[in-house]
């Protein structure tokens, strides 16, 4: 065999291992060690509410009025473990992850409306000790452009039971429900840095509407 001939083995041999080496790199970044990033919720005027028997299973609800058209909404929250969050009767999301404070935001502009709407937040910790809580921050803007902040507070109406009306017809995250037997939230501070799960988006692109 010639020696030029041998240089283009060794040549095809090594464009043939770099290629793979390549290709190897590609397929174990994209699919094997693909880490998502997170980013964190941060909470500055909304605190922890739970219902005052300190249950494991807490229902949290608050009404909100809004006299005119909005033109952008948004909210986020946390709970221990696992949440449902309900607007005006419909469920947008759940959230389950033992041992952690699970958390998410959302564009619920498509979910308010002028007049009476209702926010409804089931909460079920799984890990003891420690009551049901949530944390929530949230807004919408008028026409204009002015916006109005809403938070956890005891402002908000909470059970520890599940409940409903009209034959269980009206549950108890619909408008129609009437929760003046309910008890006002107690308040146990805002979250600490680092005490919430992260989110997949960045929570900007929602808050600063």
């Amino acid at each position: 065999m010639k020696r030029g001939e041998n240089c283009n083995i060794w040549v095809s041999l090594i464009i043939v291992l770099t290629t793979g080496m390549v290709l190897g790199l590609f397929i174990w970044n994209t699919y094997l060690d693909y880490v998502p990033h997170l980013y964190p919720l941060k909470f500055k005027k909304g605190e922890w509410i739970h219902a005052p028997n300190e249950s494991p299973q807490g229902y949290f609800r608050k009404e909100i009025y809004i006299p005119w058209d909005i033109k952008g909404a948004w909210i986020m929250l946390a709970a221990p473990d696992s949440f449902i969050l309900y607007i005006n009767g419909k469920e947008l999301d759940t959230q389950d992850q033992a041992m952690s404070n699970v958390s998410g935001v959302y564009d619920i502009r498509s979910y308010l409306r002028p007049g009476k709407n209702v926010i409804g937040v089931k909460v079920t910790r799984k890990t003891y000790p420690g009551p049901a809580k949530v944390v929530i921050e949230g807004g919408y803007l008028d026409q204009t452009g002015r916006e109005y902040r809403f938070l956890s507070d005891t402002s908000w109406k909470t059970s520890s039971y599940e409940e409903s009306r009209g034959s269980g017809s009206i549950t108890w995250y619909k408008e129609e429900f009437y929760a003046d037997s309910w008890s006002q939230a107690k308040v146990s501070g805002v979250p600490l840095a680092g005490e919430i799960s992260g989110v997949w988006i960045h929570p900007d692109l929602l808050t600063s509407i």
